[in-house]
């Protein structure tokens, strides 16, 4: 620290900046405090334009942004916006960087995850640095003054995309080729980002710091045989800087450039370079030019990268000493995976088992694609013809890394699911690499001269004891990061799926049950909000998956788990282990999902009243329906669970109404637990066709849980249902105000409640 005082001021800015942003996010954000759906007039500059397929977002920068009420007047300025406008027709009526436009926009709030692991748009858009979103209505271009340097780049890239995709030869291939190579990623599917990203290797596919040293360094040591240093420099300083803006600025791209030129200026001045502070360098930049950037994973990922690269790798390589290119490429990797894992484990709930190894072999390759693709798009802008000669090997490699990937995610264990570190973890997993470093380093210390008096034998022995240390420390780390330590309590998880039903049990022995997985609003509510949730919480798989009945709101998101629905995306779903659902042989949803269970060899069991699942102190018994039962009505044929774990209780009752109540009362008579129930799922979404008076009056449940969508056209929960619950004094919560709600109960009753909003 105190050889490095730049390493030690960008520590502290970054702490600073991740405080502020953690406990108080407003004092960076100039987000405009409105209602949603607000008419406002603004005026802005045209920073960029994102081409979608059915709409553009226009990109704003320096806006202004009024609001006229009925008794005042606001103004905000300088305020970072994305408008939202209908794709027009004609190409030439985009607006062009620099362009100022103003007009009538609707003003929408930020929408914020319902569950825990889910898409957050509020947190994306302020790590992006984004104030506001709205929706266009008379936007008009105001000033047609263009900037010309930066809408001439943004004209190439598109240029260069779609001689990428003449050159390529088919739609997925170059996709990923303009990712790597230009940074447009609209044409990325959605199976190659997972597909990529679950192999540990989705830095490829965005402009970072092995784009630019490869290309910067590639292009100055070609000039330097033809020019002087400083025209060298300059020129491939320009080009590179021209290089970042067209790929889009992202804050890894722009920390890379930022250290080629500190390198460049280093070499001019005949100075030595010094990683980490051209590294402290770049943070203390873009902290300072935008400080929420400390929240943007690309940020995060390619700091602790070149921690990983630059100060965790020049320790351990004194202390290792590996003699052969691969033994220091595999070194390099190891160093890098070991600074980003809390990272990763922290973005998405999972580790790519195999990334290691994958890295050592596809970052070699790199060079050739990069350039191949580089040069095949140059040369398609004068023919299609020479683009695809110049394509060369970069699109076989594309196809080759593809595979290498598919290779390793069928592998076992190439995907660990770690759910949600937490920031503790996290801090004593830094705070023992860091001692871990320092132990190293006391060991580095008079090795030079040791190891040439040491003869081979007792070399080979150190070298032994040295792999054994290693493994012993990632060993410790891994635990401290991973290991869960369970507390004995069961978990009840209300899933925010819109209008539909998921909940999640987690007994405390490990075991995982669902009730329900659908939704009628959500679509692929798997992908979109179940599979999130339950990765954040650190499950792959559902050892039992109870189907109440076969309603799209209830079951869709299980067609999409066990492959039915096509989605492409079944890979990184939780696995299904087993299918419980009453028995409707008339029911086409029914025997779809037997059928799509029976070809991925899942057990489906025919649920019935009677039926018990003990697990420890935890039992699950269906009340309802009975065996030979049959109604017109599939509502009141849904599976009826009733949860007992110690004096804890809950009531799970599908879409059950009136005349399903009625029958279950004479069974809940019988066996009540002491008192009361402590949860009802109250049924139907609250429609006003369940959860009669009398029904309530026998269960007199403490907590009622009703899981509906916001906005739906069913009007749930209805207002009569709500009346009775109110009623019978129960505390009522609800998914689509609440979000996900978490009961955790013991022995003795609910231990806590919480929910995401």
């Amino acid at each position: 620290m105190v050889k490095r005082p730049l390493f030690a001021a960008a520590a502290l800015l970054a702490v600073v900046c991740c405080i502020i942003s953690t406990f108080f996010p407003d004092v960076f954000s100039r987000t405009p405090q409105l209602p949603d759906r607000t008419s406002v007039f603004i005026t802005g500059e045209v920073s960029k334009v994102v081409r979608k397929e059915y709409a553009d977002q226009v990109y704003l920068r320096k806006a202004s942004v009024m609001f006229s009420g009925n008794d005042s007047y606001t103004e905000w300025e300088n305020i970072a916006a994305v408008v939202t406008f209908d794709s027009p027709e004609d190409d030439a009526d985009i607006p062009k960087t620099g362009n100022i436009m103003s007009g009538e926009c609707i003003f929408r709030e930020f929408k914020t995850a319902g569950n825990y692991g889910n898409y957050d748009e509020w947190e994306y858009y302020y790590s992006n640095g984004i104030d506001m979103l709205a929706d266009n209505v008379n936007m008009q271009i105001t000033d047609h003054r263009t900037d010309i340097y930066r809408q001439f780049l943004n004209d190439l890239r598109n240029r260069l995309t779609e001689s990428v995709y003449n050159a390529a030869g088919d739609d997925e291939t170059a996709g990923i080729l303009t990712a790597i190579c230009t940074g447009d990623r609209s044409g990325l599917t959605e199976e190659s980002r997972t597909m990529y990203r679950r192999s540990g290797i989705a830095h490829v596919l965005a402009v970072s710091g092995l784009h630019i040293s490869m290309l910067g360094m590639t292009l100055f040591r070609l000039l330097r045989k033809k020019l002087r240093f400083a025209f060298s420099a300059v020129i491939s300083g320009v080009f590179m800087v021209s290089f970042c803006i067209m790929s889009g600025s992202s804050p890894s791209a722009v920390r890379a450039v930022i250290m080629f030129l500190i390198q460049l200026l280093a070499a001019g001045l005949g100075k030595t370079y010094d990683i980490l502070c051209a590294m402290s360098s770049a943070c203390i930049i873009l902290l300072i030019s935008e400080p929420r950037n400390i929240t943007n994973s690309a940020f995060i990922l390619s700091f602790c990268a070149i921690l990983g690269a630059g100060l965790l790798n020049e320790t351990a390589a004194a202390w290792a000493q590996p003699r052969s290119r691969f033994g220091k490429s595999i070194l390099m990797s190891l160093c890098i995976t070991m600074t980003t894992v809390p990272v990763t484990a922290g973005l998405y709930y999972e580790l790519p088992l195999y990334s290691i190894f994958i890295n050592v072999v596809v970052i070699p390759l790199m060079s050739i694609v990069l350039g191949s693709g580089m040069l095949s798009s140059a040369a398609g802008l004068i023919s299609t013809l020479s683009g695809r000669f110049m394509m060369g090997a970069g699109a076989y490699l594309v196809r080759l890394i593809s595979m290498i990937c598919g290779i390793a995610e069928s592998l076992p264990f190439s995907i660990i699911v770690t759910g949600n570190t937490g920031a503790a973890r996290t801090i004593i997993y830094y705070v023992l690499l860091a001692v871990c470093m320092f132990l190293m380093k006391i060991t580095v210390r008079g090795i030079s001269s040791e190891r040439t008096a040491l003869p081979k034998t007792a070399l080979k022995r150190r070298a032994v004891r040295k792999a054994a240390a290693a493994a012993v420390i990632s060993a410790v780390l891994v635990m401290v990061l991973f290991l869960d330590f369970r507390s004995g309590t069961l978990n009840m998880v209300f899933i925010d799926v819109g209008q539909g039903d998921c909940i999640l049990l987690e007994s405390p022995a490990g075991s995982v049950y669902m009730i329900d997985a659908g939704s009628s609003t959500v679509s692929n509510p798997a992908g979109s909000r179940i599979s999130g949730a339950l990765k954040y919480r650190g499950i792959s798989s559902v050892d039992y998956m109870f189907i109440t009945h076969p309603d799209t709101d209830h079951c869709s998101g299980v067609l999409e788990m066990i492959g039915s629905t096509g989605s492409g995306n079944e890979g990184s779903l939780p696995e299904i282990r087993c299918i419980l659902m009453p028995s409707m042989p008339d029911n086409e949803t029914c025997n779809e999902i037997k059928r799509a269970a029976a070809l991925k060899g899942i057990n489906v069991i025919e649920l019935h009243k009677g039926m018990e699942i003990t697990d420890g102190a935890l039992r699950i018994k269906c009340i309802h329906p009975a065996a030979e039962y049959k109604s017109d009505d599939i509502n009141d044929c849904s599976a009826v669970l009733d949860i007992r774990y110690g004096d804890f209780s809950a009531l799970l009752t599908g879409d059950l109404e009136k005349d399903g109540e009625v029958l279950i009362m004479d069974e809940l008579r019988t066996d009540m637990p002491e008192g009361n129930y402590d949860v009802l799922k109250v049924a139907h979404h609250g429609s006003k066709n369940s959860t009669s008076s009398e029904f309530l009056e026998l269960v007199m449940p403490d907590i009622a849980v009703i899981s509906s969508g916001r906005n739906n056209k069913y009007g749930h929960p209805h207002k009569e249902t709500v009346e009775r619950l109110e009623t019978s004094g129960a505390r009522i919560y609800n998914t689509q105000n609440e979000g996900e709600i978490i009961i955790t109960a013991d022995g003795d009753g609910i231990k806590s409640i919480e929910t995401k909003r």
